[in-house]
């Protein structure tokens, strides 16, 4: 540590910290030695209790003489143009900027001036989290707005509070602000734990503006009340007592009824097996509490606080269900299809009733919307036992909902997973964390994704700690499950925490399944209509999913099945009204098209493939697979490229090396004039390449054979067969590279009737992971060259051998 003597200015009860500029009055200028430009001297306060007496820290101070706001308040005493000429005026102004905080070794007084021999101190920790940065900033802001906003300057003071990165000045700075006393800013001052400093700075500002507005609040209320005495007795001859007051506001007389819940508190406190510091820390605030009257400030905060700690399941579990097959059955009856998933929960059941325990299992459900995730996790609490929980995490974009909120806020609750332990009362519910992908980030409340990093690290969630209990809670027990329609928006270190199972969407046959065994039994229960009296075969629900609900999940079918169910409620309604019988109501096709209306889709790929230059490929979207059509058209011109469908980069240059593959290895078919040796045929052909459903962004490398399937076909005149479908990306050299999510584009092509599909050879390990009944009304055609991807595709097969033959080195 830095020593040194310097000058001691006397400030009576006023403590000024490092970083801050104060204008200050001295009596005598011609006392402390001028420097040049800036003259360093010592601030110090006095005790509040002994105005003779001195604390034994303080600030040094730097007179800066040629200040620009001082410049023009002294203008007249041109102090800071010629500081001398002024230093004998009597309780003249300087402008100091705090620099150090120092101790004070020893004192002594020569003549009228005071020296200290001094000893400068520094932070001894200097870390703090930015979360509490966040938390100070917040709180200073809060202050000003509330206590301070009739200064004209609070604008001034919120921006620099705003715009300061120094985190020791801020604080310094906010704690300047506040209206405390001298002995409490003093606290502050010889504070040398930064994130303590900044903690108890925080509390200040925060307590300082409850109190404030407490206050208001009361003086409004006891307004009222005083008003409504008045009218009623115009002359009262007294006014009512305190208990009448007490009865007015709507609280109670002090130690009516707060013996008995604080009893009920100890007890409940005494019962609970938690970690020994935990229970210290409840029971010191439950002592706070004992020791405060009603009509404190911090009564019903702590209250709160104490209620929630103690109804907390720190030692309530359920007991789990092992039984594997029933847990089988329940998943069955609940969902059909899902086998992958079923089985991981299976595993899951298994492992737990050998080991006793499973911990650090964390399930992320990634699928289409309507195939069942969310309901998922309902089935999996009920098979294992457990209470179930779900949490909406689609637009959260407060980390305090995760982590809860510090108790120095004005209605401070924890957040969303104490909130979830309390409501279920056991501590290993099953939670879900719905629609995990689409959690907010806002630069001003934090990033709830990063704080879920924690929960769902099993490393580190056995101590997690929420800000509202400042006390670690074990969520190791839970068994989270999580659920998202993709998975790339989510951040890589959360996505890292979670096992990843992909739920594809639904082919015909599960759709018919699933609207047999529970979307028809559901809806008709729903509307009011007896199960005896409504009949819908597999021909009518075939034709809802064909022709009007092509999606990859059962919401729309279960919507159009219950749109069925309402028509025929009205006609049951009526005949109830008639008091006529009402028959048994077959759901025939013809009934279908009444009530649905004209149908949405139809299977037009065979009218749009009758042209040549129009291929079928395959799209992975967050809402299935889909088949993407892609038309091609000629014109003689001067060489343009024209792409149309709204198209990303990658899905450009698929196209760009289309052309470039197909003009080196049949340049035959791209000249314009075959008596001309010259293979720039391109340049005479104007060529568009249009991808329908403009309106929606296409992109990807997938569809590099579809494209140069439909320009050889346009530029052959040779049909493309309406009954298949493609996918795979092309190389420079007509290699057919390997795609991704090949189970989902297979049941979009299965979903509007394809029958043969054209994959990459590296794809055909995929295929185990489509279902069976599917695969038998497929044909799978694997190639590895573009060459045999135009064998399979187009109908007259002979044109190889004629370009064979322009080409001998092919």
């Amino acid at each position: 540590m830095s020593k040194a003597r310097v000058q001691i200015l006397p400030v009576g009860h006023r403590v000024i910290f490092p970083g801050t500029t104060v204008r200050l009055a001295i009596s005598n200028l011609s006392d402390y030695p001028k420097g040049k430009k800036i003259t360093i001297i010592g601030i110090l306060p006095h005790e509040e209790s002994n105005n003779k007496k001195f604390y034994n820290y303080g600030t040094l101070m730097g007179i800066v003489y040629d200040h620009p706001i001082a410049k023009k308040e002294n203008s007249q005493s041109n102090f800071f143009n010629n500081p001398m000429s002024s230093f004998s005026r009597k309780d003249s102004h300087i402008f100091a900027i705090g620099v150090e905080r120092y101790k004070v070794l020893s004192m002594s007084e020569e003549g009228k001036t005071i020296w200290a021999s001094i000893q400068l101190e520094k932070d001894t920790s200097t870390e703090v989290s930015e979360t509490l940065i966040e938390d100070l900033r917040k709180s200073g802001i809060h202050y000003i707005q509330h206590v301070r906003m009739a200064d004209p300057v609070s604008r001034e003071r919120i921006k620099r509070i705003q715009d300061e990165k120094n985190i020791s000045n801020l604080g310094f700075y906010i704690a300047g602000l506040l209206e405390i006393s001298t002995a409490e800013k003093q606290a502050i001052l010889e504070n040398f734990n930064l994130e303590d400093r900044t903690n108890q700075i925080i509390a200040h500002a925060l307590n300082t503006t409850a109190e404030d507005q407490i206050h208001d609040e009361i003086n409004k209320k006891v307004q009222k009340i005083l008003q409504e005495q008045l009218k009623k007795t115009p002359k009262p001859s007294g006014l009512p007592d305190m208990s009448e007051f007490q009865r007015m506001l709507g609280t109670k007389p002090s130690g009516t009824d707060s013996n008995d819940f604080i009893v009920k508190f100890q007890e409940k406190l005494n019962a609970l097996q938690m970690p020994e510091s935990s229970k210290k820390y409840v029971q010191g605030e439950l002592n706070r509490l004992k020791a405060l009257q009603p009509t404190n400030s911090e009564y019903n905060m702590i209250r709160n606080y104490i209620e929630t700690a103690v109804e907390l399941p720190w030692n309530t579990s359920s007991q789990d269900k092992n039984d594997i097959d029933q847990a089988q059955s329940q998943l069955d009856n609940d969902h059909f299809g899902l086998e992958k998933i079923k089985k991981r929960i299976i595993e899951y059941l298994a492992v737990r009733g050998l080991k006793g325990d499973m911990k650090g299992s964390i399930l992320c459900f990634t699928g289409p919307p309507g195939v069942g995730k969310t309901s998922l996790g309902k089935s999996i609490a009920d098979a294992m036992g457990r209470k179930f929980y779900r949490i909406a995490l689609g637009g959260v974009r407060d980390e305090a909902e995760i982590r809860g909120h510090r108790r120095t806020y004005i209605g401070s609750m924890p957040g969303v997973f104490i909130h979830a332990l309390k409501t279920c009362g056991t501590n290993n519910p099953v939670i879900l964390l719905d629609e995990i992908d689409k959690v907010g980030k806002d630069m001003a409340r934090g990033d709830p994704a990063s704080a879920l990093l924690e929960v769902l690290d099993p490393s580190q969630n056995h101590t997690f700690t929420d800000h509202y209990m400042s006390i670690p809670f074990d969520l190791s027990n839970i068994l989270f499950l999580a659920t998202s329609n993709v998975i790339e928006t989510i951040p890589a270190p959360l996505r890292d925490r979670m096992e990843v199972i992909e739920l594809t969407g639904y082919s015909t046959h599960e759709k018919l399944q699933i609207a047999k065994r529970f979307l028809v039994a559901k809806q008709v229960n729903e509307n009011g209509i007896k199960f005896e009296l409504i009949d819908f075969p597999d021909e009518s629900l075939n034709k809802i999913i064909l022709e009007y609900t092509r999606e990859a999940g059962v919401r729309q079918l279960e919507r159009s099945i219950g749109a069925i169910c309402r028509g025929i409620a009205v006609e049951y309604s009526k005949a109830l009204k008639s008091g006529n019988d009402y028959q048994k109501k077959i759901i025939t096709n013809e009934v279908v098209e009444e009530i649905l209306g004209i149908p949405i889709f139809d299977n037009d790929l065979e009218e749009r493939l009758k042209s040549p230059g129009v291929a079928i490929g395959m799209a992975w979207t967050a809402y299935g697979g889909k088949i993407m059509i892609v038309e091609t058209s000629k014109s003689y011109g001067s060489g343009k490229l024209r792409i149309t469908g709204q198209l990303g980069d990658v899905m450009k240059e698929s196209i760009i090396t289309a052309i470039s593959w197909i003009k080196s290895k049949f340049p035959s078919l791209v000249k314009h004039d075959k008596n001309q040796n010259s293979s720039e045929g391109f340049s005479q052909l104007d060529i568009h390449i249009h991808f329908p459903a403009a309106a929606v962004p296409k992109d990807g490398p997938s569809a590099g054979i579809t494209i140069t399937t439909a320009l050889i076909s346009l530029l052959t005149g040779i049909k493309v067969r309406s009954d298949t479908s493609m996918t795979g990306e092309i190389s420079l050299k007509g290699n057919v590279l390997p795609i991704g999510g090949l189970k989902e584009k297979v049941l979009g092509a299965h979903r509007m009737g394809i029958k043969r599909i054209i994959i990459p050879e590296r794809n055909k390990k995929d295929i185990q992971d489509i279902p069976d009944y599917v695969k038998s009304e497929l044909e799978f055609i694997c190639v590895r060259k573009i060459e045999e991807v135009l064998a399979q595709a187009l109908e007259d097969k002979t044109i190889l051998a004629k370009m064979e033959v322009d080409n001998p080195k092919l």
